[in-house]
């Protein structure tokens, strides 16, 4: 039964009030539903000749003020004559101190229906002072449940597991209460770490991941060149994170590996910002003139494109066409026949056996520094627990500890992980070095140039001679073959094969060169080679 209430000369409360509602998103779980305060609160307005002319509904459990419902109640108490608020309870009304001076200011009258108390600025001081301190028993639960919250957190972080709202890439599990990766998210994520050892810039990797279908949490919009930096800087996609300043060996299941992590921010620390030309060449940015500088794109008669040094040194320019010709003798030189591509081959296969071995005991050895770190770990911890260390000196070592342990566990996944592919790579290696020279010829400048952007770094211009630069392995076809007789001997089989076990050094351009080896398979049935 609702309580009439009673001002302090006994005359009934009468005229417009608004009524406050408040329930946590837990309390709504177990039962304490949002319908019994508002009949609660609309029973108490009838029996003392109120009217409700609003009601303002927060479902939240923030602890700073903020709650929408309330921001709106009080911009609407501020432009209106009402100055009546009905709410259950003291701590239903007020989150922190700041709320209850918020209110004291608009000078108000607060009905606590529950307590049985109406309090307004002319209240005795006993009762403004009981009120007090029920605001600050409110306030002290508040801060006592964030405490317990935070100590929870932290037990969860030690644990391994992510505490707080999933990263992008990844969602949160209910019935497990971890993070697992999202499969719309994650693949995009995986995407971007590769684009950013590409060298994309920030503007690009968001513009793609957006039109792949990343958005931020928040806005629903694309990730901003900020966001993609900090996403990027993550460690928590390949194994440790920091919580609360404080690196712990995360649980959950990486999106990249620590090798691509560490390629995609050396990457973007070392990218110097892209020149912009007006028009497009397509061996721009690919030969170094002889002083140093870089050769440019240039039209003469609006037909002829030539190359000139940046400097304009006096070094003679070249004709497009004729460095396209000097680039077809160089993939020339890379061409093997097919006896030594099955010798190379050969080797590769008795190499990747003796790695299959190592890699057993390469993970026998990070287990044994595993042990051999967290035996430091428990005996620093024994001195920080006996005072002989200082707390922040306790910190920074943990934390140098924990990242330690994280790099020999992600070692030792991808050791275990290892598909010792050596083989299924180097042949594909070795065919496109035997048909490089047969697609080039068949193809655009453009292609071109893409495929000498695969084989090739920085080709060297004198004015007479272009000096080739081959990216690995091709460097080693097109000059280790050269100094051995009767076939590849074992030093270079070997430096072939740990060469192309290098994801990121030779595979992902492979992969990168797909559509136009594609696109000249369309064109002619005798170029058929498939990366």
């Amino acid at each position: 039964m609702a309580r009439s209430a009673k001002r302090q000369n006994g005359v009934a409360a009468q005229g417009p009030a608004v009524a406050y509602i408040r329930v946590s998103s837990k309390e709504q779980a177990e039962g304490f539903s949002l319908d019994a305060q508002q009949k609660l609160l609309r029973e108490y307005a009838a029996v003392n000749g109120l009217t409700i002319s609003r009601e303002f509904t927060d479902v939240e459990t923030a602890k700073q003020a903020g709650r929408a419902a309330f921001n709106e109640m009080l911009a609407f108490l501020k432009r209106s004559a009402c100055r009546v608020i009905l709410v259950e309870k003291t701590d239903r009304l007020y989150r922190n101190i700041k709320d209850w001076v918020t209110l004291e200011e608009l000078d108000l009258e607060v009905h606590l229906v529950k307590e049985g108390g109406i309090l307004t600025r002319d209240s005795k001081s006993h009762e403004k002072l009981v009120h007090g301190f029920k605001v600050l028993m409110a306030k002290n639960y508040i801060d006592n449940l964030s405490e317990e919250v935070q100590k929870g957190m932290t037990e969860k972080a030690e644990q391994g597991h992510w505490p707080s709202w999933a990263p992008i890439g990844y969602r949160n599990n209910p019935d497990t209460h971890r993070i697992e990766p999202n499969p719309d998210e994650a693949p995009i994520i995986r995407k971007l770490f590769e684009e950013a050892i590409e060298g994309k810039t920030l503007v690009a990797l968001s513009e793609a991941a957006h039109q792949r279908g990343l958005r931020s949490r928040r806005a629903g919009s694309p990730i901003a060149r900020e966001g993609i930096t900090r996403l990027i800087k993550n460690s928590i996609y390949w194994g440790p994170f920091l919580w609360n300043g404080i690196l712990y060996q995360g649980a959950h299941e990486p999106l990249v590996t620590k090798e691509i992590f560490d390629a995609a921010n050396a990457t973007r620390s070392s990218r110097a910002k892209p020149r912009r030309t007006k028009n497009s060449f397509a061996f721009a940015g690919m030969v170094t003139c002889s002083c140093g500088k870089r050769l440019v794109g240039q039209i003469a008669k609006r037909r002829y494109i030539y190359y000139a040094c940046s400097a304009r040194c006096g070094t003679s320019a070249i004709k497009e066409k004729d460095l396209s010709a000097m680039f077809l003798e160089h993939l020339k030189a890379i061409r093997i026949s097919e006896a030594t591509a099955e010798l190379i081959l050969t080797g590769i296969k008795e190499f990747e056996s003796k790695r299959r071995t190592e890699h057993a005991e390469q993970v026998r050895k990070l287990h044994a520094r595993q042990v051999e770190i967290q035996r430091k770990v428990d005996a620093a911890y024994d001195d920080k627990l006996a005072g002989k260390i200082t707390d922040e000196y306790w910190l920074q070592r943990s934390n140098q500890w924990q990242l330690d342990l994280a790099t020999a566990n992600a070692a030792i996944r991808e050791l275990e992980n290892a598909t010792f592919d050596s083989f299924a790579t180097g042949r594909t290696i070795l065919e496109l070095s035997q048909r490089a020279a047969d697609l080039y010829v068949k193809q655009t400048w453009t292609e071109q140039a893409r495929l000498i952007g695969l084989t090739h770094t920085n080709s060297r211009w004198d004015g007479a001679t272009l000096t080739p630069a081959y990216r690995k392995p091709f460097d080693l076809l097109a000059e280790g073959l050269q100094g051995v007789t009767g076939g590849p001997d074992g030093v270079f089989t070997q430096t072939f094969a740990l060469w192309i076990q290098q994801p990121y050094a030779v595979n992902r351009r492979i992969s990168i060169s797909a559509p136009l080896v594609t696109a000249c398979s369309a064109r002619t049935s005798t170029c058929s080679l498939m990366i």
